[in-house]
């Protein structure tokens, strides 16, 4: 990421956007920076932290921040897995460290005078923690780099914008919330009027900061959008994608609206006329040579050959995605999205212009592109990037092909691997998995995995609205 020096606003305070490590000690000495903002992902996605005084961060820069490591043994409402071999009470949860990776660097615009910092999660003595998310992206790029290639990606990003603030959708019990727009918008420049003062914040704020947004546009859904980034080399990319769920919904409490990227929010309901829509997150992902020149499809032919290195690139997506599907869909509600009767995949088949697949070829000449639509906007996108070029890599290694060539609806095309249908069925053939295992390593295997089954188990073990409406009288 390049930066131009930050300049100020009309308030005085620096603008949003990206700066470098010079500029943000200048900034700090002069006092238009006062707090700063250290921040990793989490398991999920989430970024978790500590906002420091700008001074004392300024004093020793380099050493970023000292956090408990039971930051990566939480679930997402704060419990701890007790089972978790990195941290726990057979470790002491012992401390972590933070180290600031200044490339990532931006002024933060909702709040004055403070600039934010991602780190990389390391032990006391500096070693990378392995199953960090941006270490195990960071080991994928380097094998890519070590093949010859550099890996750029982007996410589309989809989700569902409420009128309720998210206090008010936490008093409601996240029942009867209003969408907006309260009908199906796919498209419709009317329909996202709506929002409009709340999604020209979003694109106009989300670019400022360094996170360039391509468009927005109006999905099937109620109240449903979709976000589109423009793409980058992959580990900005995954920056600049945890940096964006976190701007919208920081954004969406502005506006006293809120936002859910969770992968199917509501199940629909036919009273109402309203249809179960989930939110995607489909990954493009496109190999450059030490040159800079995309693999690109020889001659724009769109044939289901295509050119050898991301012919067996995809291949080596297609065989294993069903083995990393908790990377790509890591909770229970992930695979209720994909069983949906949408445009969500559930046929391990690819093809070009076909919604109806696990992958797409999409674009030509420089901008020829593999497209994963099997995640959804609910996914880590560390691990999704991660689990894709670590599986396509093993496809350019092992010469293989890809699947099934759809140019039908894969949906009922006989013969056609399915996704798998529920979380337990991806996580028993992920903790199982060969593939994973030299993919990702043992370790990080276990971990990701005691994730999946706790959700699992957890969800099991919960009583649902739908069991008291079918069973408290009849049962």
């Amino acid at each position: 990421m390049t930066s131009s020096p930050p300049q100020r606003d009309g308030s005085g305070l620096l603008a949003a956007g990206p700066i470098t490590r010079d500029e943000l000690l200048a900034a700090i000495g002069d006092g238009r920076i006062e707090t700063v903002a250290i921040a990793a992902p989490d398991q999920f996605g989430r970024l978790f932290g500590k906002r420091l005084a700008a001074r004392s961060f300024a004093q020793d820069p380099d050493r970023g921040m000292d956090t408990c490591s039971v930051n990566v043994a939480w679930d997402l409402e704060q419990d701890f897995l007790a089972h978790v071999d990195y941290a726990g009470w057979h470790t002491g949860f012992h401390d972590m460290h933070g180290r600031p990776d200044f490339a990532t660097a931006r002024v933060w615009p909702f709040a004055d005078k403070t600039a934010i910092v991602l780190c990389d999660l390391t032990e006391e003595g500096g070693a990378d923690i392995e199953i960090a998310p941006r270490t195990v992206l960071r080991r994928q790029l380097a094998r890519a780099r070590a093949a010859g290639f550099v890996c750029k990606t982007a996410s589309e990003l989809e989700f569902h914008v409420f009128r309720e603030s998210y206090d008010e959708a936490r008093a409601k019990g996240y029942r009867d919330l209003t969408p907006a727009p309260g009908h199906c918008n796919d498209y419709l420049i009317l329909g996202q009027a709506q929002v409009e003062p709340f999604l020209a914040d979003v694109r106009r704020v989300l670019t400022d900061l360094g996170v360039p947004v391509e468009g927005s546009k109006g999905e099937w859904g109620w109240g449903q959008t979709e976000v589109n980034l423009h793409y980058a080399e992959a580990l900005e990319a995954a920056d600049r994608h945890v940096l964006y769920k976190e701007a919208v919904k920081e954004l969406a409490q502005r506006h006293d609206m809120s936002v859910t990227f969770m992968a199917l929010p509501f199940r629909g309901t036919a009273a109402a006329q309203q249809p179960p829509s989930g939110s995607s997150c489909h990954v493009h992902v496109s190999l450059w040579d030490d040159d800079g020149v995309v693999n690109r499809f020889a001659g724009g032919r769109r044939d289901e050959r295509g050119p050898a290195t991301l012919r067996h690139f995809l291949g080596g997506m297609m065989q294993g995605i069903a083995q990393l599907m908790p990377l790509y869909a890591p909770y229970v509600n992930s695979y209720k999205r994909l069983r949906a009767e949408d445009f969500s995949p559930c046929s391990i088949a690819w093809g070009y212009d076909n919604r109806s697949v696990a992958f797409r070829v999409v674009g030509e000449g420089e901008a020829a592109r593999i497209e994963n639509r099997v995640p959804g906007a609910d996914v880590n996108p560390y691990l999704a990037y991660a689990a894709m070029i670590g599986s396509g890599l093993h496809g350019i290694a092992n010469e293989l092909e890809p699947g099934v060539f759809a140019t039908a609806n894969a949906r009922t095309m006989p013969g056609v691997e399915q996704l798998p249908r529920s979380l337990a069925e991806a996580v028993a053939a992920f903790r199982d998995s060969e593939l994973a295992a030299e993919i990702l390593t043992p370790d990080v295997v276990r971990h990701y995995a005691a994730f999946a089954e706790h959700e699992v188990e957890k969800h099991e073990s919960a009583v649902t609205d739908r069991e008291r409406e079918s069973g408290y009288e009849q049962a």
